[in-house]
């Protein structure tokens, strides 16, 4: 399977250019020798942005992948990363309910919105199945 740029890489993550930069630097991943990287990078950089949220230092989850103390081979088992679907507001939109309410049932799930408002594809795709073909939430609720 062809690699990505760490462009690419950060847009489908999704995240700063410089994060995927840092992460390479800490040592938890690195791109092959033609300049790419793996697509389930894309998978270790979110999964890296969700311990640093819970206050872990990545210095130290670098320094453990160095030491061969624990690695993350998420590309044996994860499915091909998606992109963003966009913003929440676009996705409101097409759904015909507020933005808060998607945010709001986002975070509830464990998905807190980004500080762009930029939602991932499964992420929408989850929202919309809430909101259209199981109807389950409104805007009171």
């Amino acid at each position: 399977m062809a690699g990505i740029s760490a462009e690419t890489l950060a847009e489908l993550a999704p995240c700063d250019p410089e994060y995927v930069d840092r992460l390479v630097e800490l040592g938890i991943f690195a791109p092959e020798e033609d300049g790419l990287h793996a697509r389930s990078d894309v998978h270790l950089v979110r999964l890296m942005g969700a311990l640093e949220q819970t206050g872990i230092d990545l210095s130290d989850v670098g320094r453990g992948m160095a030491e061969g103390a624990f690695s993350f081979p998420l590309g044996l088992f994860m499915p091909d990363p998606e992109g963003t679907a966009g913003t929440y507001a676009e996705l409101a939109e097409r759904l015909g309910r507020p933005a808060d309410l998607l945010r709001r049932l986002s975070s509830e799930l464990g998905l807190p919105p980004r500080a762009d408002d930029r939602v991932r594809a499964e992420d929408a795709e989850l929202l919309s199945l809430l909101l259209t073909t199981l109807d389950l939430a409104d805007e009171d609720e």
